[in-house]
């Protein structure tokens, strides 16, 4: 904050401003070790898998300041675009879903209970939160080019306003706000007051509306509403906790990692997990709850709770790989450079954070590809056949004057 008011260029507080949940996972280890005094070889080796999620975030998250910062007026329309476009597939991807009964602040249990047993659900929104993840890096772009809020980003703030609200978000609106705001940079430092003096009165604005509106959803009142949204910014580290304290059960329990893992694929092979996912699965244990009840699936969480030494070897090089194979592909040069950094850092933080959303996601992204592939090749081939017979035409007219030659 001290670097904000300051207008000093530290990386490093706008990088936690950007996405904190990074920064988190390793603070968590080393506070382990550190106050707990006690560590061993899995927990080390996790503290050093998110290290390299932070120090991978870290450089993608310098480009993406760069990329954002560094784009210029011509760049503008197409940016304008972007937010338009996704702003439309935000609505179309879930006007579906809150027109289904038991959505969000309109559930009557779990706001996530439409998900139970509809993969068309799941994917959805997933896919929306794809769209969610890019478009606040290319809102900064636009920002930065006018220093104002122009009316296109104005309209997608409002959609992802009522999103947040509709499905019992907890300030997930504010955290997109403070994305965007990590990524602006002006010269003078009045630009800053005027800019953010309206964003920051809607940020107040939206606090409030979250604190009674999904507090009354959840049955709290704004005091402990409030405690809820500032305490779930700590929670992100109850899986890896809990992990830790019931590794000797569920290791002792002979379920295979890499099983508890890719859930998906292990049904599919007909080698169904013995346990319910692992964030559920804990809280189930430490607390007796029941259903969709549960924190985020870290990937260092499952290296802990599960696996023999071997498949832990394997789990902690396949992360590995992923987080390095990210970090490449979003070093790619070309004209999306702002999209694709956005997402790749989106897909990083799921492999630390959620890995089960992380798979989700990748198939998404797979079937995008697949599509996009598909289409261009049969773009292709229909060119290529109109060609042909344009040729064949073009050949059958000349042929008679060819002849009155002869």
């Amino acid at each position: 904050m001290l670097s904000f008011v300051l207008q000093k260029p530290a990386i490093l507080a706008r990088s936690i401003g950007f996405s904190f949940q990074f920064w988190l996972a390793p603070l968590f280890y080393f506070s382990y070790v550190a106050i707990g005094q006690r560590t061993s070889a899995v927990v080390v080796i996790a503290a050093c898998l998110e290290l390299l999620f932070l120090a991978v975030y870290q450089v993608l998250f310098r480009r993406l300041f760069v990329a954002v910062t560094a784009n210029s007026p011509q760049h503008l329309s197409r940016m304008l675009i972007y937010v338009k476009v996704g702003t439309w597939i935000l609505v179309a991807l879930l006007v579906p879903i809150f027109l289904q009964s038991g959505v969000g602040i309109f559930s009557n249990g779990s706001r996530l209970d439409f998900l139970v047993g509809s993969r068309w659900n799941v994917y959805l929104v997933y896919a929306s939160m794809l769209v969610q993840v890019v478009l606040p890096p290319v809102a900064a772009v636009i920002v930065n080019v006018e220093k104002r809020w122009p009316s296109p980003v104005v309209v997608y703030l409002v959609v992802i306003s009522a999103i947040s609200v509709l499905s019992g978000s907890k300030g997930g609106v504010i955290l997109t706000l403070l994305a965007i705001i990590s990524l602006l940079k002006f010269d003078r430092r009045r630009d800053y007051f005027r800019v953010l003096l309206v964003p920051i009165c809607a940020a107040a604005s939206l606090f409030s509306i979250t604190l009674y509106f999904v507090g009354q959803f959840l049955s709290l009142n704004p005091l402990e509403m409030a405690s809820l949204m500032f305490s779930r910014i700590f929670l992100n580290n109850d899986c890896r906790a809990l992990a830790i304290d019931w590794s000797g059960y569920l290791g002792d329990s002979g379920s295979s990692l890499f099983g508890e893992a890719f859930r998906l694929y292990a049904t599919l092979l007909g080698n169904a997990p013995r346990y319910p996912p692992l964030g559920q699965l804990l809280y189930s244990l430490q607390f007796g709850t029941v259903g969709l009840i549960g924190a985020n699936t870290s990937s260092t969480a499952l290296l802990v709770a599960y696996g023999s030494d071997l498949e832990k070897l394997f789990f902690t090089i396949l992360l590995v790989g992923a987080a390095l194979v990210i970090g490449l592909l979003a070093d790619i040069r070309g004209r999306a450079d702002v999209p694709r950094l956005a997402l790749c850092i989106s897909l990083l933080g799921l492999l630390s954070q959620d890995f089960f959303a992380f798979q989700i996601d990748m198939n998404i992204l797979i079937l995008i590809f697949v599509a996009i592939l598909t289409t261009g090749m049969l773009a292709k081939i229909l060119r290529l056949a109109s060609a042909k017979r344009a040729m064949t035409h073009g050949t059958a007219m000349t042929l008679p004057h060819r002849r009155e030659i002869g």
